[in-house]
């Protein structure tokens, strides 16, 4: 029997291990606030990153128990950014958790948080359906309570509900291909799929079936059309700090799942076109996703849609020349998108976290006059959203570049030219945004948490960090191919 390397997993082991640490210890603290919790979290993930980082340096790759977890460059870097992802998220949300009293009975949210990261690691690892199975129950059930934790809010609970009971469905589409597939290929490994004879197959049409079954479960997860209707109602309905934890790691992981599938498992299956499959997915989610979003007044709606139309973009990047999939450049353009996509959901929702004080910044227009009452938090909106619409010279633009750059040379010119249509309509939801916080003017004295001449304000901290989100963002569109040859360079270690 092969040795176990468990250092390959210490990542997954250790945050275990500390977030039932945390779990326990905040049982005996009387803090209201629950500022040792926050400090042990943010500890835990300084620590998995850490370890991350050092397998990362030494190119610690290979597989754990079988094949049910398959640890290399690629999944390495994912955990560093997830980690450092829910970090900024944690800075972000401490003051917002303690004014919603989202913490005042106990400080099971960091752990719930904690715990969905972990999910989302076994997910970025998986080589086996059964592991990805359970990392995505691991990951969502967390983010079911999550969403529910404030039991006094209507809209929570039924956000909460409505997720579960579509995600429970989706997780049944999901196995009921997956048991499809094992029937057929007798294998639930990723790598062991791609080398099934086809000519030993009786019944191809039922392979289809449950390949078929199998993307429509994970798409559900990404928020693509037409499995996206969950998506909208559940950003409204979360507390801020859920969603934006729901638009940026989950997102990252469901990528890496959908990277190993078609590297190991879809490539070899090409009696069904993909690339066909990926287009229609895409280009529908850009179309009703920025359509949508034009139409919305709720500002986390319409950063839903928004969201929607971006995983189409991602989706497209996966499509490559001939249906093979294993070139490098098509995982790294599509890596380096959603990289750039979190960093800028990262900006704009901590802006909106760090304006919400007693209500919440919900609509558009509680933006009115923002420039005004605090212009920093004001330019960071500005930036985030110049990115996010794609126009140049900020970091958006580079990555929308690089997808186009994909498909453009797998010969997909007329896709291109649909997804800069597309393109073109979703930059005037982003523009109207801009609109209202530097231009309409109100008469309402709007009461915003962070005020730039009040230097003893308990969000000083969390202001320094979103500082930091806007130099990245910054920096990395004054020098976009740091962040593209890196991921080129990961890419080509891993696939």
């Amino acid at each position: 029997m092969q040795d176990t390397n468990f250092f390959l997993i210490a990542p997954e082991i250790t945050l275990l291990f500390l977030s039932l640490v945390i779990l326990v210890l905040d049982m005996f603290s009387v803090d209201k606030n629950r500022f040792l919790t926050f400090i042990a979290s943010l500890l835990t993930l300084i620590i998995i990153s850490t370890i991350s980082i050092v397998q990362f340096k030494h190119s610690s790759s290979g597989t754990v128990f079988g094949t049910l977890l398959i640890i290399d460059c690629f999944s390495h870097f994912l955990k560093i950014i997830s980690s450092f992802i829910i970090f900024l998220i944690l800075v972000y949300s401490k003051s917002y958790l303690i004014e919603f009293n989202m913490i005042k009975n106990g400080g099971e949210f960091y752990v719930l948080l904690l715990l969905s990261l972990l999910g989302q690691m076994v997910m970025i690892s998986s080589g086996n359906f059964i592991s990805l199975y359970l990392g995505i129950e691991l990951m969502s059930l967390p983010l079911y309570a999550m969403i529910a934790i404030r039991r006094d809010i209507v809209i929570n609970i039924e956000a909460s509900i409505k997720y579960f009971v579509l995600g429970s469905v989706a997780s049944g589409v999901f196995l009921y291909g997956v048991s499809i597939i094992y029937g057929v290929t007798n294998s639930l490994d990723f790598p062991v799929i791609t080398s099934v004879n086809l000519n030993d197959i009786v019944n191809i049409k039922v392979l289809i079936l449950g390949f078929m079954l199998l993307v429509s479960g994970l798409v559900f997860k990404f928020g693509i059309v037409p499995f996206h209707m969950w998506l909208p109602d559940v950003y409204q309905g979360s507390p801020t700090v859920v969603t934006l934890f729901l638009g940026t790691v989950p997102k990252i992981a469901i990528f890496a799942v959908l990277s190993r599938l078609f590297v190991n498992s879809l490539e070899c299956f090409d009696f069904v076109d993909w690339n066909s499959l990926l287009v229609s997915f895409s280009l529908l989610s850009l179309c009703i996703g920025n359509i949508t979003a034009i139409m919305q007044k709720d500002l986390k709606r319409m950063l839903a849609y928004s969201a929607i139309s971006h995983m189409g973009f991602v989706l497209l990047g996966l499509i490559s020349k001939d249906n093979c999939f294993s070139n490098s450049v098509t995982y790294s353009s599509s890596m380096y998108y959603i990289i750039i996509y979190a960093l800028n959901t990262l900006a704009i929702f901590g802006s909106i976290l760090l304006l919400s004080k007693g209500k919440e910044c919900i609509y558009i227009n509680d933006l009115i006059g923002l420039k005004k009452h605090n212009s920093l938090v004001a330019f960071v909106v500005l930036v985030t959203m110049l990115s996010l619409a794609g126009i140049p010279p900020f970091i958006g633009f580079y990555a929308k570049l690089s997808i186009f750059n994909v498909l453009i040379n797998s010969g997909y010119i007329f896709v291109s030219l649909i997804a800069i249509f597309f393109s073109l309509i979703g930059a005037f939801y982003y523009l109207r945004v801009i609109k209202v916080s530097y231009f309409d003017n109100s008469e309402i004295n709007y009461n915003y948490l962070i005020k730039p001449d009040n230097s003893s304000n308990n969000n000083d901290f969390a202001l320094y960090f979103l500082l930091l989100n806007l130099l990245l963002i910054i920096v990395l569109s004054i020098f976009p191919d740091l962040l593209l040859n890196f991921c080129i360079d990961v890419a080509n270690k891993s696939f």
